[in-house]
């Protein structure tokens, strides 16, 4: 499976088990840890992505013509940083589109 299949599987998963309406308490429990384990993965894919995208950046950076100014650089790298993850899926976006725009 690709990355963003995993990452639409975890979610798919997490939605349905937030949404379960159990009757017994041992299925509510298993319910419970299966959003734990979802929350997890779904944090580590979430960290490969985010290595991955600033590997790819920096590369770009460092080549003659760069796709940033260093001090907007920093500044995304910083933001990309924190844990707002829809925030880094933005930055992120913004990111690939001037990079394909301007090579």
């Amino acid at each position: 499976l690709s990355m963003q299949s995993c990452i639409y599987a975890a979610c798919a998963e997490l939605r349905d088990c937030v949404s379960c309406k159990l009757i017994t308490a041992s299925q509510r429990e298993l319910c419970s840890m299966k959003k734990l384990q979802l929350s997890v993965i779904y944090t580590e894919i979430s960290d490969i992505m985010k290595i991955e995208s600033l590997c790819k950046i920096c590369f770009y950076q460092k080549s003659e013509n760069l796709i940033f100014l260093k001090i907007i650089f920093i500044y995304l790298i910083c933001e990309i940083d924190e844990r707002n993850h829809q925030f880094q899926h933005s930055i992120l976006n913004i990111i690939q589109v001037t990079a394909e725009f301007t090579l």
